[in-house]
């Protein structure tokens, strides 16, 4: 009797089979099960990461406007008049006419106005301020700007409140959760609790006053005030985007800095009647002084207008906000897919699986992560 030479191959299941559709669906559902689990991971350390880097770059950066300010601002020499500069002048008046009209004298600095000067709005991202909050450990540098790229380097100022240390109402959001979450314990501040802020101004030092939680449409929270007040906004509860916290606080004059700035403008404004000799004149967020020229107030409103939708847009977005992500996260999705199939693949034609694995480790791992950056855009901006 002649036997084979090898057992017959057991017959080939076709994908329909439904022991091969079972099988399938099971290591998809794990391997997702991973990829998501690998996503928490990546939002709760490795953005931390990311972060801890962009605020060493940050504090670099403010230390170097900082520097720059100071030169600035250094007194520049007076230029004193000469014995031959006084002679001319004493020469030129004797021989003058009795109409001719006498040199104005310079005039002293307590009769010039103390009007604040019009700033430069920051671009949007650079650092403008550091913040310390000793009772729940945070010391973190705040950039210009509260979108979702901004807020993953540092706490962000709402564009269109003014800055810290100006009179009004200064917002700042931060993540609660991601990106080094650092207004993760803002629900732990009391009354009385110490906020403290560095500017190129100076340094100011607010007072809680109080904390509440609102719905992401309450925008008022961040509208203007009379008077000097901090207030940092945030997601509530963690890991949700459903509410907002608010934690509200006011200037303490006995502290840091007494004098309030002005609020800072983006475009010149001119008083009515002229100032008091001594004064200051303060400008609110959104006044128009009647002698405003229509050009001035024209640019002054859209830019207002531009800024108070971006801040109030991004106090509301929530999950999905960003439509422009779900091309990317598919893009990033596919190629991923790609190279884990062309992994597997390859390992199946090799005599040790383990060659192909440990091919496409690096392109797998390269892709995972342009997958997580993207995806995390998804996510609430301060979430």
């Amino acid at each position: 009797m002649d036997w084979p030479a090898k057992p017959p191959a057991a017959p080939r299941r076709r994908w329909w089979d439904w022991r091969t559709l079972v099988g399938g669906t099971g290591r998809a559902m794990i391997g997702a099960g991973l990829l998501l689990f690998g996503f928490v991971g990546y939002q709760l350390w490795g953005t931390g990461i990311q972060q801890a880097r962009s605020q060493d770059r940050l504090g670099d950066r403010f230390s170097a406007l900082l520097d720059a300010v100071s030169t600035t601002a250094a007194p520049t020499p007076t230029t004193t008049v000469g014995p031959s500069t006084a002679t001319a002048t004493a020469t030129a008046t004797a021989t003058a006419t009795a109409t001719t009209t006498p040199a104005p004298t310079a005039a002293s600095p307590s009769t010039l106005p103390t009007t604040a000067a019009p700033r430069v709005a920051p671009k949007v991202g650079e650092p403008i301020a550091r913040i310390l909050i000793p009772s729940i450990g945070v010391d973190q540098w705040v950039v210009s700007g509260v979108g979702t790229e901004e807020l993953k380097t540092a706490p962000g100022h709402y564009p269109d409140t003014p800055l810290p240390g100006e009179l009004g109402n200064a917002a700042i959001a931060g993540h609660r959760s991601t990106f080094g979450a650092p207004f993760e314990r803002v629900d732990e501040l009391d009354p009385g609790d110490q906020i403290e802020v560095i500017t190129t101004d100076g340094r100011f030092v607010y007072r809680v006053t109080g904390s509440r939680v609102v719905e992401p449409t309450e925008v008022s929270v961040i509208g203007p005030t009379t008077d000097a007040v901090l207030t940092l906004t945030s997601c509530w509860p963690k890991f949700s985007a459903d509410k907002r916290i608010v934690v509200r606080a006011e200037l303490d004059p006995g502290a840091g800095r007494a004098a309030i700035a002005p609020a800072s403008t983006l475009a010149p404004t001119t008083s009515a009647s002229p100032p008091v000799a001594g004064s200051t004149v303060t400008t609110l967020p959104g006044e128009v002084t009647p002698a405003t020229t229509a050009a001035t107030t024209a640019a002054t409103a859209a830019a207002a207008a531009a800024d108070d939708t971006a801040s109030t847009d991004a106090f509301r977005l929530g999950w999905w906000s960003d439509e422009g992500a779900w091309g990317d996260v598919v893009l990033w999705g596919a190629l991923l897919a790609g190279v884990a199939l062309a992994a597997w693949r390859l390992s199946r034609r090799t005599r040790r699986n383990w060659v192909g694995a440990l091919a496409g480790i690096v392109p797998f791992v390269v892709a995972l992560y342009f997958f997580y950056e993207n995806a995390a855009r998804l996510l609430p901006p301060n979430i």
